[in-house]
């Protein structure tokens, strides 16, 4: 039976290879070839702030992580596994305190240059794809009374930032929305 499914992969790789479609995954290290994928094929595409982010994630907790953390980095792209990156997650949750939302972040990052090798044949597949995730907590929000709202604008009054706490209260605006404001936009 062995020499049965080593002649049909055989078969296999030979048709990929006469329609030049085989590929040979990537020997590069994680870490090495996130950037290359990240600096290559990304930089055109994403806004400069969600570059930046990006190059954030991937630098603090693949390239440059902390002594303790699993080499992550250096494990090569045809060798990565799933629980490699659950490993990582693990310890970036555990024992450096990372919030869901900062492991999901850099989940997103490596999922999609590894979605990239995928699709280039630098890597067989998405093993991102089969890691599990932290559940990310939800916190209630707690609006202020009527009262507490007054109070504060009162106490605002003589700050130059007054017309934007304003709006923030009554227009139950979030920050990133209030300060993106136009004259044209108001009526």
């Amino acid at each position: 039976e062995r020499k049965k499914d080593a002649d049909a992969e055989a078969r296999r790789l030979e048709r990929h290879k006469e329609t030049g479609s085989l590929t040979v995954p990537s020997k590069d290290g994680v870490g090495t070839y996130l950037r290359r994928w990240l600096k290559e094929v990304m930089r055109g595409r994403l806004r400069a702030r969600t570059w930046s982010d990006y190059d954030g994630v991937l630098r603090r907790y693949v390239e440059e992580p902390r002594e303790d953390a699993p080499p992550f980095r250096s494990i090569r792209m045809d060798r990565l596994t799933p629980e490699a990156i659950q490993s990582l997650y693990h310890h970036l949750q555990e024992k450096q305190g990372l919030s869901p939302r900062t492991v999901r972040s850099l989940h997103a990052v490596i999922r999609q240059g590894i979605a990239h090798a995928a699709r280039t044949g630098a890597a067989a597949r998405n093993v991102a794809d089969l890691v599990v995730l932290p559940k990310q907590q939800r916190r209630e929000v707690k609006a202020m009374s009527p009262e507490q709202a007054s109070a504060f604008l009162e106490a605002a009054r003589a700050d130059r930032y007054y017309p934007l706490w304003c709006v923030l209260l009554t227009g139950g605006l979030r920050p990133g929305e209030a300060l993106a404001l136009r004259w044209p936009d108001l009526d």
